[in-house]
């Protein structure tokens, strides 16, 4: 996206022919970033003195897109930035800040370092699209909707073609358990992205036509069904929920919606004679576990998936690291002390992260850094609210919502996404595209 801006030198007349190409060549760029992170290909691991880094397709591709405009971004976008936006970025780099100075301070600096560059680059990326063009930005519901659509197709297929499970396992960095590989995520974080592009192709619903918004509804279905993502599926069903209230109330139409949700209904009991894990015995017994699950600790652990246990490990590293926590990156690497919060689930490995983007920032950078945090968000809601329609950010209170329950953001897709759902609700549908932004490229 920052690249679109960067080919911009050129004015053109508003209906010229040769702004049609440059337009069709933006959206080139805006999927060359999107596709290296949904398909992450494996990489080589490179060290740099104490830094070791992963490097893969999204690594290259959003680091490459960081250095090239970074001249750009200096020169040009950033005194617009800090005129328009400077509450926002003096926040976001306060929290950073803090992060680095968790990782300088922590045991394991070389990872923080490392950590600290790949989310850095995101919150550039944010802040580059700030001063974007605003027609740029009223689409960012339709990219995410429509590399949805691929990817819960592409989850579909595979479940029925074991070579191409295989070959996706080969390729691309593979996902945890026997579930779809599609966007190399573990099943939770996949079944919560397709109920989030469902989300934005239904804030973009105006411009898509009825066939391919019946057809989207199904495949995202399968996705979440095939995902075999309890949590995905809770999304889902808020989801549709809270879309038929919007319709009603709002006056507008919903008879399309019902046409959808009979189809997406139908299409979930047909699959759920395929497998056990998402068939109506599941369902009933999920409904059975929870009804006893908030009786004790124990109980809603189980019911939790061990999360609970996660959550308390990640508040017992905070009390004996409150201040900057253990940096960025370190949070497996402290659990060999707190083994009695181990969850049975996972055997003999260490925790990866707490199933918590809050807690996590908690024990991985202290109380400094989650009130940065919230610092930030306050920014970023207050600039929501102030710019227009509050449906837009439906999307990303949806990420937020999976969150708290799992930690999507810490592969790069999931990031990149974040931060375009952040931008586009910071931004608005009609985005009013700041003052002399059109010169901010010249």
């Amino acid at each position: 996206m920052i690249a679109m801006a960067l080919s911009q030198k050129i004015k053109k007349p508003a209906n010229s022919a040769p702004e049609g190409i440059f337009l069709a060549l933006t959206k080139i760029i805006l999927w060359a970033l999107l596709l290296p992170c949904a398909f992450d290909m494996r990489g080589a691991k490179i060290g740099l003195g104490p830094l070791s880094f992963y490097l893969t397709t999204s690594r290259i591709a959003i680091f490459l897109i960081c250095a090239l405009t970074a001249p750009w971004f200096f020169k040009k976008a950033l005194p617009l930035i800090w005129r328009e936006y400077r509450e926002l970025f003096l926040s976001g780099c306060a929290f950073l800040l803090i992060a680095g100075l968790a990782a300088f301070l922590g045991r394991h600096p070389g990872l923080g370092a490392e950590r600290l560059l790949f989310y850095g680059s995101f919150f550039y990326l944010f802040c580059a699209g700030l001063v974007l063009p605003g027609r740029f930005v009223r689409k960012i519901p339709l990219y995410i909707f429509a590399l949805g659509v691929v990817l819960a197709a592409i989850g579909c297929w595979e479940f029925y073609r074991v070579e191409v499970k295989v070959f996706l396992d080969y390729v691309f960095i593979p996902m945890t358990g026997n579930q779809s590989r599609a966007s190399f995520q573990n099943p939770t974080t996949f079944g919560c992205l397709t109920v989030i592009a469902l989300a934005c192709g239904w804030i973009y619903r105006e411009r898509l036509g009825l066939a391919t918004l019946l057809f989207s509804c199904l495949a995202l279905t399968g996705g979440v069904i095939f995902s075999a993502s309890r949590l995905a599926a809770l999304g889902l069903a808020v989801f549709m929920l809270g879309l038929a209230a919007l319709l009603i109330f709002s006056g507008r139409s919903w008879k399309n919606f019902l046409v959808a949700l009979t189809l997406a209904a139908a299409f979930f009991w047909t699959m759920s004679h395929y497998k056990d894990y998402f068939g109506p015995q599941r369902i009933k017994q999920a409904f059975i576990k929870a009804g006893p699950a908030f009786s004790s600790p124990e109980a809603f652990d189980a019911f939790s998936s061990r999360r609970y246990s996660a959550w308390k490990a990640a508040w017992s590293i905070w009390k004996d690291h409150p201040w900057l926590g253990v940096g960025p990156g370190a949070y497996d690497r402290h659990m060999g002390d707190y083994e009695e919060h181990k969850p049975l689930w996972l055997g003999s490995r260490g925790f990866e992260h707490p199933h918590n983007l809050f807690f996590w920032i908690l024990s991985e950078t202290g109380l400094a850094g989650i009130a940065a945090f919230f610092i930030f968000c306050y920014f970023l809601v207050r600039r929501i609210v102030n710019a227009g329609p509050i449906e837009r950010a439906w999307p990303l209170a949806m990420f937020l919502f999976f969150e708290m329950f799992e930690l999507l953001v810490k592969d790069a897709y999931p990031s990149l996404i974040l931060t375009l759902l952040a931008l586009y609700a910071a931004r608005g549908f009609e985005a009013s595209e700041p003052e002399n932004s059109q010169n901010l490229v010249r």
